[in-house]
């Protein structure tokens, strides 16, 4: 799966790859954070992202827009239990504050 992002706002935009929530988590943790702490922090990222939204074979990418009103496109293909799933581009506008 893939997202393809615009902000219209500053004319910024980019092609992400997007992953599995622990791909997610792992992207998260601040490169900064000492390896000793990294699992604790995954773990933090993880519980919460279990608790604010259905995980059931979500796909995710933290993409770094900035501010302003974005334009993106979701789209491309993810495997389900050894079947090949594709899914027609899906837009949407969001105002990041």
């Amino acid at each position: 799966m893939q997202v393809a992002w615009l902000n219209i706002s500053t004319g910024r935009g980019g092609l992400a790859s997007m992953g599995s929530i622990a791909d997610i988590v792992r992207a998260m943790v601040p490169p900064e954070v000492p390896v000793e702490l990294r699992p604790m922090a995954e773990t933090a990222i993880r519980d919460f992202l279990f608790t604010a939204i259905p995980v059931g074979g979500v796909r995710a990418v933290p993409v770094d827009t900035g501010h302003g009103t974005v334009l993106a496109a979701v789209f491309g293909t993810t495997d389900n239990a050894g079947r090949s799933c594709f899914f027609f581009p899906t837009i949407g506008i969001t105002e990041v504050p």
